[in-house]
């Protein structure tokens, strides 16, 4: 026997080992589709309930006193009241690990929508010309160089807080399009391929060089973390699902007009994205808290979350997102608060910033 601290869904039961404050993650998690349950008395003295699923494997709790037994069957015959179609999106079994501090980062080419530079450059140390061709990424104030445009590790990171940003020539750099970055004696030139290119990568270096260097600047995977991560509008464990039946629990990060998926917080590289822009965003009321995207190339993917606090706020983050507006979220917002106006007085405006209902009565 283990003594556990259970939650009911519609979905599943979930295992945690403490009480409430609860862990983002539950250790063990029962699918609870087409389950049937029963008294079990052949233990006098033992309150006991057993559970048995699709597979008649079974599943026995073991209930402090009576009294609990009974709420806990009460329980289970509500659940078994509802609808089978509202049990049919299932969350995944797979239990997350509990992380401090989440370690993903984006794929280069993402930032194209946040960063004020993205492209491709050619740098070099100015005293030994070994040119590399590296996609470039300039954003705070610092600047991201990957071997790829689908990497999500950049090679090398660089604040640019206190370098001076000064023109080049073909004659000091060998190349056409070039300026270089001074700094206590050391110099790099980049170069690009035209003069549009090398105007924009230059005022995007000049203003990052004048921005205060960040707090973390003394630790390269801090630097990377800080900078990068910072544009992530939402972050949080999510199930998800590309037919609706079958889901599997990722951590999803909302950033850069996208959807990342990934196994698991510590991971660095998503396993899955999704382009947001012009998505259709709508809640699926066939199960508690579940989210559906109709994406722009007609693919429908689901995302089911742990509360419906949280459900609120992923789906008026993404549906933010999906029309390309400035995303605004209110984390401590109740999604079942009212607002009341006394008989005469006059409403002049009134703004929704996050999903609402409105009910309006005499």
């Amino acid at each position: 026997w283990k003594k556990w601290w259970p939650v009911l869904d519609v979905a599943s039961m979930r295992f945690y080992l403490k009480a409430p404050p609860l862990p983002p993650a539950a250790k063990e998690r029962l699918a609870m589709r087409n389950t049937e349950f029963a008294l079990l008395d052949d233990h006098p003295g033992q309150f006991r309930i057993v559970v048995r699923n699709e597979a008649h494997d079974e599943t026995i709790f073991r209930c402090e006193t009576e009294e609990e037994r009974q709420e806990w069957m009460g329980a289970f015959r509500a659940r078994a009241a509802l609808p089978q179609e509202d049990m049919a999106a299932e969350p995944s079994t797979e239990a997350p690990d509990v992380d401090d501090a989440p370690e993903f980062l984006l794929p280069a080419v993402s930032y194209e929508s946040s960063a004020p530079y993205v492209g491709w450059v050619h740098k070099t140390p100015l005293q030994k010309k070994a040119w590399k061709r590296l996609f470039c990424v300039v954003l705070s104030s610092c600047v991201f160089l990957f071997k790829k445009e689908k990497d999500c590790e950049p090679e090398l990171a660089l604040v640019l807080s206190g370098w001076v940003v000064l023109p080049s020539t073909e004659a000091e750099s060998g190349k056409a399009h070039s300026f270089k970055i001074s700094k206590d004696g050391t110099r790099f030139l980049f170069a690009t391929e035209d003069a549009d290119s090398l105007k924009a990568l230059m005022a995007a270096f000049r203003d990052s060089a004048s921005l205060p260097a960040p707090s973390s600047a003394a630790d390269g995977d801090e630097l990377q973390r800080a900078v990068l991560q910072d544009v992530a509008d939402s972050a949080g464990y999510l199930d998800h699902s590309e037919d609706g039946k079958k889901f599997k629990r990722r951590f999803a990060v909302c950033a850069n007009a996208g959807l990342y998926l990934y196994k698991s917080a510590k991971d660095i590289e998503p396993v899955d994205g999704f382009p947001l822009l012009g998505a259709k965003v709508a809640a699926d009321r066939s199960a508690p808290n579940l989210i559906k995207l109709r994406l722009l190339d007609g693919t429908a993917v689901s995302l089911m979350c742990a509360d419906a606090k949280e459900h609120v706020t992923w789906l008026s983050v993404l549906e933010q997102v999906a029309a390309n507006e400035t995303v605004l979220v209110d984390a401590e917002g109740d999604p079942n608060s009212t607002i009341e106006f006394v008989s005469g007085s006059s409403l002049l405006q009134l703004t929704f910033v996050a999903n609402c209902a409105v009910e309006i009565s005499a």
